[in-house]
């Protein structure tokens, strides 16, 4: 809707009560509806045409602070130029009379939705057509530029400095992007259907009902206002999400009002292809809240999530009606985090507060801007043979971390999977979900992924050149991989995961952060070597498979937790340990019976795997030797980043490995051999590159030239 206009009404009333006329009519700014809809007294007031809303306006709305345009908001203007209240400006008056007589001509900022100078550069043929000032600009830009989906402003600005727009998405893939390697063989089953929520197929009549979902998301938000308003820290939490400055009273009336259901905006349901792929979005202009029928289909046994949507939205309506200006960030995703009762740390306020949450939907063919409840991500599928089959949308994770956490359970019922549907199948499929993020350059990022079946990660920036981070299909199964990726150079980034998911269980978790490794178990640095040592000692205290022996070496299960990392890294899930580190008492007498002398201590870990299992390198560094060590089985010793050995014994073969060659986290040592009557990994760790040996009889000097593999792993992490 345009703004309200007024033939020959240029605003010649006094402004400042000092005769100062306008240069520009406040009409072309003025937008009736607006006004109406941000202030709902007035309707009860009997104030409901254009003209009588213009005048209330220019006689007190002005001086009262009230919001009359999307586009302008006077706080703004005088908290961005501080030269007006130096030279003396200091009623709301003042400022709107300066910005209409000067301030859009000199381009000035007056929203943070808004800026000529952006528009005018981004816009290039407004000034072939000779629309050069600021008056002829801003004319453009609310009568036709907002509505044809021009942007209005940059990015917003961060410490990193200004984030480029992120380029349009890659189109659907018809085979995975060159060089993806071929699925593993298996039993080849096709889709019967092939539809998606959202399209059309026979079972469509058997999907729930949308507006019931919707209904019932309504009522869980609702009754987590109610809780909401009973927080002891309420005040604390409201003043986060939408400022310091805002009114906590104003603000509590409107939760309180909210939470019986009164006084919502409006919401709609609205297709994906609608609603631009996110799960819910509104418009301020309409008080409108969207909500999107392929998320409400997908979370129709998670009213939970649905309230979780609704609540961010119904929290940028908040914002709206309390505040002239928006607040920083996405204030929706931390309103309905608080109201959910998620603790959120002050990293993660912050992260959410320099978010830009607004973009340009399109409902019924006309270009809208709306702030949204996430970017969702973009998801294909095809059947085993690599038929597409069509796409969706997924949501991003709840938990305030980048990635996906999608589980689609193992069955189905009536052609519908208990959280997505797939033609009809629960098995045999692949997916390719994608996802635009921001990384620094100066920045590296931890990528942390679980899958069932295979998974396969690539990164690109310009959606053309792609850097795999997986180089082939992963799996973690039991516990989960983890990537390390340094851009570049700094921008937004599309973030690409193949699945691909044969029987029984389906999902990904795939999350990514900035990398700090002295955040992995930090509180395990009070451990002494000793402590590590006997804590990586006993294979049966380890697994705790067995009461027997000294308890207070029953390993911790933060070091468990390590081993089972590392076990990941290696294999992509948890396998047994044989025979533990430098205490196996049982490794030793057996060694003794063996040799009919005295045992022998062991100077690793036996990490048991199937015959010929992939062997990745846990930690990144240099190949030092490789070569055959008796019973035609390979050793592999790779110098790592920090100074130790790591020997990976016991290879059935080695992968393309020579002396000096670099090999990071993750990529291909060698197989898995077979050795003293079982197929295992022999890992062992050695502070002095230049000595090391499998076992030793002396424990002292064994213990002296190597380390626990688990405390090694900790401090490569947490270099």
């Amino acid at each position: 809707m345009a703004p309200v206009s007024f033939p020959g009404c240029r605003l010649t009333q006094v402004l400042t009560g000092k005769g100062s006329k306008v240069m520009l009519e406040i009409s072309q700014a003025f937008d009736a509806n607006y006004y109406s809809t941000m202030n709902p007294d007035l309707a009860a007031a009997g104030l409901v045409g254009p003209e009588a809303l213009f005048n209330h306006f220019i006689t007190f709305g002005i001086d009262e602070g009230r919001s009359f345009s999307p586009y302008v908001e006077i706080d703004y203007y005088a908290a961005i130029n501080p030269d007006l209240q130096a030279a003396g400006l200091t009623s709301n008056r003042q400022f709107l009379d300066h910005l209409i007589a000067y301030g859009v001509n000199e381009r000035r900022l007056f929203s943070p939705n808004v800026d000529l100078n952006f528009y005018a550069a981004a816009n290039q043929d407004l000034g072939a057509a000779g629309l050069t000032t600021g008056e002829q600009l801003f004319d453009h830009l609310i009568n036709y530029g907002a509505r044809e989906g021009r942007q209005l402003v940059g990015d917003p600005t961060s410490n990193l400095g200004l984030k480029p727009t992120p380029p349009p998405p890659p189109p659907p893939p018809p085979l995975p992007p060159p060089g993806l390697p071929t699925l593993p063989n298996s039993q080849t089953q096709t889709f019967a259907g092939g539809m998606l929520l959202g399209g059309s197929s026979s079972i469509a009549a058997a999907l729930p009902n949308v507006n019931e979902l919707l209904t019932q998301g309504l009522a869980v938000a609702t009754e987590q206002l109610n809780d909401f308003l009973a927080a002891p820290d309420l005040a604390t939490k409201i003043a986060t999400a939408f400022g310091q400055e805002v009114d906590l009273a104003a603000v509590n009336n409107l939760i309180a009002q909210l939470a019986n259901a009164q006084d919502l905006p409006k919401i709609e349901i609205l297709s994906g292809e609608d609603i631009g792929g996110v799960s819910g979005a509104f418009d301020s202009l309409t008080n409108t809240v969207y909500v999107s029928q392929p998320f409400l289909l997908q979370n129709a046994n998670n009213s939970d999530a649905i309230a979780g949507v609704l609540l961010e939205e119904i929290g940028h309506s908040i914002d709206a009606r309390v505040n002239p200006v928006d607040a920083p960030g996405d204030e929706g995703q931390i309103f309905a985090a608080f109201v959910q009762g998620k603790n959120l740390s002050q990293a993660d306020v912050l992260a959410w507060q320099s978010e830009n949450d607004q973009t340009t939907i399109s409902p019924y063919g006309q270009p809208i801007l709306v702030e949204t409840s996430d970017t969702a991500w973009t998801t294909y599928v095809w059947d085993w043979n690599w038929n597409y089959l069509g796409d969706t949308t997924l949501s991003k994770r709840d938990d305030g971390l980048n990635g996906i956490n999608l589980d689609l359970g193992s069955t189905v019922s009536n052609g519908i999977s208990s959280t997505f549907s797939i033609g009809g199948y629960s098995d045999y499929f692949i997916m390719g979900m994608w996802h635009d993020s921001y990384f620094d350059a100066n920045t590296s990022y931890r990528f942390r992924v679980s899958g069932d079946d295979g998974f396969y990660l690539l990164i690109s920036q310009d959606g053309e050149n792609w850097q795999s981070l997986t180089n082939d299909w992963n799996y973690a199964y039991q516990g989960f991989n983890e990537y390390i990726f340094q851009p570049s150079s700094s921008g937004y980034h599309y973030v690409f995961a193949y699945l691909f998911e044969r029987e029984g269980n389906a999902y990904l978790d795939l999350s990514w952060q900035p990398d700090n490794g002295s955040d992995y178990y930090p509180e395990l640095a009070s451990l002494s070597e000793d402590e590590w040592d006997r804590q990586s000692g006993d294979n049966n205290q380890f697994e705790q498979y067995s009461s027997d022996g000294d308890q207070r070496w029953k390993t911790d299960d933060r070091i468990e937790q390590i081993y089972t990392d590392l076990s990941t890294a290696i294999f992509g899930y948890r396998v047994p340990m044989g025979a533990g580190y430098a205490y196996d008492e049982s490794y030793h007498n057996s060694e003794a019976i063996i040799n009919g002398t005295t045992g022998w201590w062991h100077s690793a870990f036996d990490m048991g795997a199937d015959y010929g299992t992939p062997i990745k390198a846990a930690v990144g560094g240099t190949v030092q030797w490789f070569g055959g060590e008796g019973d035609g089985y390979v050793g592999v010793g790779i110098k790592s980043d920090d100074g130790r050995q790591w020997i990976y014994h016991h290879l059935q073969s080695s992968s393309g490995l020579w002396e000096g060659k670099r090999i990071n986290a993750g990529e291909d040592v060698g197989l898995v051999g077979w050795f003293n009557g079982a197929p295992h990994l022999h890992l062992a760790v050695g502070n002095d590159p230049e000595s090391i040996v499998s076992e030793m009889q002396d424990q002292d000097k064994l213990l002296s030239v190597t380390v626990s593999p688990l405390m090694a792993y900790w401090q490569w992490r947490n270099q």
